[in-house]
């Protein structure tokens, strides 16, 4: 009873649920406008992605908040039952034969009715109240499913009508009106909506992007402080140009490809990853290529910046349709300009020609379009004109600086191990091998598709492959687990390279102080890249869901494997963590081995490793 007392007291907040839902309507409201209200006379791709991801994002909230409930109700019902099965006891209703002693038990026993009546009663009221907010929750969401069930109808319909007339003529009168900045404004409000939702759900993500870019900033700007004291670092920045600005260079080259991490996300947050990029190019291209191209370059930004916040705008209006026009006409001039008398020679990346020849293409098809009704495939060959010059150019400048950036390190780095990060430097050159061009040209055709309707039909297979559970045993996963186990993993033993680039000795001053800042380096080396891999370990199983308890049998099954063969590979990592821990050498020691002299370079994890007095076999 007291328990029962508590909890009600204590856990049924039915305020906050009201207002939830409230807020959820409002939300609703806001992403049906220009699909369910204020329809228009035709439907755009744009307006229904966003709202479908308003949508998704609400029912995964209502959903979330109904299984609270129905938790709460599941344990109002269990104390209502614990105590009305009081009334079933039978030592309860064993009265006395004494008539004293039974008044007095009687009188207790009203006492406990008397005390458990107002619990009972509010074990009710309370039932009562999670059940209406249970019948509020169901019917949001059945309106949410039914709602979303509908925009995909929309889209189905859209996918399979890509050339289908939505208005009339451009120079014909609108058959519907809305003011323009109505359409603003529910855009904007809608924009960031979207922006505000899959921001809070993907926190995690942002944040490792901003660890990624500044592991990256502290590795560039070592490089550089490297060349630096070595006075190899030419004024010119030819070959070395990621060197240049290291924060902006590490922004560019994170962003660029840690954007595709993001599943599905609004196209609001692609503008701002995109925009940034296109300053950090900008500034890092200043002085350093033609001013000729860097006009083409920046009027390129600034007609993307353009037609990205164009089609930030979700609902169709005439003057978005005259912006669209003039805009995509600016575009056909500059790219035949560029094309027919652009200074190619000048170029450091010749397939930027291609681009802008596909985006002049582009956008005269989009003029054409727009020009006779064709609105959302004007659109979507609008903004993908642009697009798909403005992307080439990051993605082929983010191939060359990443390309820049190991070959640098190459000529610095002169310590035990020649296979850093697993690539072979000695083929790195000042062009990148063609499997980087590859998926250049993978991402771009991605970020490219995501602009037409058709794309998520053609690659929902792909995604259902990736996300969907798969069952071995007992053990559910997904692709998608697996692909980031693998992936965090990674990352841990790059940082770990990294680490054992850093305290390596091939790019520091060879004096006294620091050498031995060297040799206190390295004796813990082996401790700090153990460490490294044991937390990107954890992380992984973590973020991939592996149960402990799985992880048990793996390490039983690896006991036999030690006992029947792995017993010197084990004594092996043993040995290197006794010598990590107890230091009875250090990196820089003189030390003999079997009559034979040499000079500690490292300590690993399976082996050392010992520089000979003799000539290297």
């Amino acid at each position: 009873m007291q328990k029962a007392k508590i909890y009600v007291n204590g856990k049924l907040d039915t305020t906050d649920t009201k207002n939830e839902l409230k807020k959820i309507e409002e939300d609703f409201a806001v992403a049906g406008d220009g699909i369910f209200t204020d329809r228009g006379s035709s439907q755009t791709f744009r307006n229904l992605t966003a709202t479908s991801k308003i949508l998704s994002q609400l029912l995964n909230k209502v959903n979330a908040r109904k299984l609270k409930l129905d938790a709460r109700q599941q344990e109002l019902n269990n104390f209502r039952y614990q105590l009305d099965s009081l009334l079933s006891v039978p030592a309860l209703f064993k009265f006395p034969a004494d008539s004293v002693t039974l008044m007095k038990y009687l009188q207790k026993i009203k006492v406990i009715a008397y005390e458990t009546s107002p619990i009972d009663t509010s074990l009710k009221m309370a039932s009562n109240n999670i059940q209406n907010l249970l019948n509020q929750v169901n019917m949001t969401a059945f309106k949410l499913e039914s709602s979303l069930e509908e925009i995909e109808s929309y889209q189905k319909d859209m996918a399979g009508q890509t050339y289908k007339r939505e208005f009339g003529n451009l120079w014909k009168s609108p058959g519907n009106y809305r003011p323009f900045e109505e359409i603003l404004y529910f855009s904007k409000t809608k924009g960031l909506l979207t922006l505000t939702f899959y921001a809070g759900n993907n926190t995690g993500k942002l944040i490792l992007l901003v660890l990624l870019i500044a592991t990256s900033f502290i590795y560039l700007r070592s490089l550089k402080n490297i060349y630096l004291e070595n006075n190899l670092l030419k004024t010119d920045f030819d070959g070395q140009l990621v060197l240049r600005y290291p924060l902006l260079s590490a922004m560019l080259i994170i962003i660029s490809l840690f954007q595709f991490f993001f599943v599905s996300p609004p196209f609001i947050l692609n503008v701002i990853f995109w925009s940034i990029s296109c300053i950090c190019l900008s500034i890092i291209f200043r002085k350093y290529i033609s001013k000729y191209w860097m006009r083409v370059w920046l009027i390129m930004v600034v007609v993307f910046l353009i037609a990205a916040l164009g089609n930030l705008i979700l609902q169709a209006s005439r003057i978005e349709r005259w912006g669209m026009l003039i805009t995509s006409i600016l575009g056909l001039i500059v790219g035949l300009i560029t094309i027919l008398k652009g200074h190619r020679e000048e170029l450091r990346e010749k397939w930027i020609v291609w681009s802008i020849a596909f985006m002049a293409l582009l956008e005269l098809i989009s003029t054409l379009a727009n020009l006779f009704g064709r609105y959302n495939l004007a659109k979507t060959l609008f903004i993908g004109g642009f697009l798909n010059v403005v992307i080439a150019i990051l993605f082929l400048w983010t191939v060359r600086l990443i390309n820049e950036g190991l070959f640098l390190a190459f000529n610095v780095y002169s310590g035990q191990d020649k296979k850093l990060f697993y690539l072979n430097f000695e083929r790195v050159g000042k062009r990148a091998p063609l499997l980087f061009y590859i998926l250049l040209a993978v991402g771009w055709a991605i970020l490219l598709g995501r602009n037409f309707p058709a794309f998520d039909y053609l690659l929902k297979p792909f995604q259902n492959f990736f996300t969907q559970e798969r069952t071995l045993g007992d053990y559910t996963f997904s692709i998608n687990n697996l692909v980031l186990f693998i992936a965090i993993m990674s990352i841990a033993v790059i940082v770990s390279k990294i680490v054992s680039f850093f305290a390596s000795d091939g790019h520091l001053p060879d004096n006294k102080e620091n050498k031995n800042e060297r040799q206190g380096i390295g004796s813990w080396l082996l401790l700090v890249r153990i460490s490294i891999l044991c937390i990107g370990l954890f992380l992984a199983v973590a973020a991939a869901g592996i149960p402990v308890d799985r992880i048990t049998i793996v390490l039983g099954a690896l006991g036999v494997g030690i006992g029947f063969g792995l017993q010197t590979l084990v004594n092996n990592l043993v040995s290197g963590l006794i010598i990590a821990f107890e230091k009875p050498v250090n990196v820089g020691d003189i030390v003999d081995v079997d009559g034979q002299g040499g000079k500690m370079k490292s300590i690993g994890f399976r082996s050392s490793v010992i520089s000979t007095w003799m000539a290297p076999m």
